[in-house]
């Protein structure tokens, strides 16, 4: 979702606080004891999951994260927000950018505009990815998504492609949307167009290989991660691409927010399909990453920030062993914005 900046409201001289600007605090302090794993309620890909917490504390080593797809993971810390840990998301929705409540705003994926009661929030334009790798007309490796920009999630990566099996090219990698990284097209060397990447964040592409135990084509990264595909058994391998597409989160924070050292924030994308095998005389490819997601940070007391955020692409799958060996195309990078101040 497409956070640029935020007009600093008073609303009537009540503090967005107390209106619930920095949400319910219903879940409390909270501080992890190991690597902790937020479990959503719901179904996938239907609404985003708000986190209320009073102050929020990740702790050196630890890494808090999401289950289930889904649009956003809005995290509200009330008051202070320690994080020397990784707080991920790669986890992306899909479906169509339609609205998304985010509790006192309302977030049209469409159009991107954020609106609140009393005043209109502006912010970039829609967050579609842009396009991902075109499909590979000759041998080589497959091409990289495009990185988001202005808000934008990041494209997912083709497949690469292998002549040798006759063929066109490899399928495309798809274009990202408000809700989630684009996914990423499957290896390919076959005899004809290969599998593309799913719209909407959806399924990455299969991998296809020649019927012959002389190829091995890895799969896409998307929602869920395309399928290997072996033209023989072990000790020759061909992986699924990685069943994750780079996410959106959005961490407001109330108080003091402190980003340590070691702390990273992310919403990277899945990796393509890895294809192998132990002897020479064969042709592999690999599956096209999926493409980084959103990461917005708010706050409204002081800030420390020596850590990282981040919205990678996910990394395209290795071919390695054989005599012809071509590497999928990474997702293309999502969007970041730097943590903002915000009124309180």
């Amino acid at each position: 979702m497409p956070y640029s900046r935020i007009n600093k409201v008073n609303q009537g001289g009540t503090s967005r606080q107390s209106c619930g600007w920095y949400g319910s605090g219903a879940d409390g302090d909270f501080s992890t004891s190991g690597t902790t794993t937020v479990y959503s309620s719901g179904s996938d890909d239907t609404a985003s999951y708000i986190s209320n917490f009073e102050t929020l504390t990740v702790n050196s080593g630890h890494t808090l994260s999401l289950t289930g797809r889904r649009r956003a993971w809005i995290i509200y810390v009330r008051g202070d927000c320690t994080i020397n840990g990784s707080i991920t998301m790669a986890t992306g929705a899909s479906g169509a950018a339609s609205v998304v409540n985010l509790n006192r705003y309302t977030v049209n994926g469409l159009t991107g505009s954020i609106v609140e009661p009393s005043t209109e929030v502006n912010f970039t334009t829609p967050a579609a990815g842009a396009n991902g790798g075109a499909a590979k007309t000759s041998t080589g490796n497959g091409n990289a998504g495009t990185a988001g920009t202005n808000g934008k999630t990041g494209g997912g990566g083709s497949g690469a492609f292998n002549s040798a099996g006759g063929g066109s090219g490899s399928g495309a990698g798809a274009t990202g949307t408000s809700f989630s990284g684009g996914a990423g097209s499957g290896g390919y060397n076959n005899t004809s167009a290969g599998t593309a990447g799913g719209a909407n964040g959806g399924a990455g592409g299969n991998g296809v290989a020649f019927p012959s135990s002389d190829y091995h084509a890895g799969g896409g990264a998307g929602n869920p991660g395309g399928a290997g595909s072996l033209g023989s058994t072990s000790p020759y391998a061909a992986y699924a691409g990685a069943s994750s597409t780079g996410g959106n989160i959005i961490l407001i924070v109330g108080g003091n927010l402190t980003i340590g050292g070691s702390a990273v924030i992310s919403a990277g994308g899945g990796a393509g399909g890895n294809a192998n095998q132990a002897t020479s005389g064969h042709v592999t490819t690999g599956g096209g990453g999926s493409g980084g997601g959103r990461v917005i940070v708010l706050y409204a007391g002081t800030l420390s920030n020596s850590g990282t955020i981040q919205a990678n692409g996910g990394s395209g799958g290795t071919a390695s062993g054989g005599t012809l060996n071509n590497t999928g195309g990474a997702g293309g990078a999502g969007s970041v914005t730097s943590p903002t101040a915000i009124g309180s």
